[in-house]
């Protein structure tokens, strides 16, 4: 049940969870009448989304190495997976692999 309920989480999470509200916003609330793009203010969400694909990837591929039967060491293998995953994407938004998020806001000195 967990292993089905992550596939399908993912799989929700990035068709309809990022696609509708982007649906919506760019159909029927415009930023400018006309033109229909929706702007995100991070640049890493295209590792996000790279990052999250490819554990759905590494997870098919360790079932189908385990021939699709769930013990042990499929389940140590999503733990290490979503491990890397967490550390990458907490790195990620964190820039330290390289600058995605500007600062939200400045310290002030005096």
């Amino acid at each position: 049940m967990g292993i089905s309920n992550s596939l399908g989480s993912n799989v929700f999470d990035i068709l309809l969870c990022l696609g509708l509200p982007w649906f919506i916003k760019a159909t029927f609330y415009p930023a400018v009448p006309g033109d229909n793009v929706v702007y995100i203010n991070s640049q890493g969400i295209t590792y996000s989304s790279i990052s999250l694909l490819s554990t759905l990837v590494l997870l098919y591929v360790t079932l189908a190495i385990n021939k699709f039967k769930l013990d042990w060491k499929v389940g140590t293998a999503c733990l290490i997976i979503y491990a890397f995953f967490l550390t990458f994407a907490t790195l990620l938004e964190l820039n330290v692999f390289f600058i995605v998020n500007l600062p939200t806001c400045q310290t002030a000195v005096g």
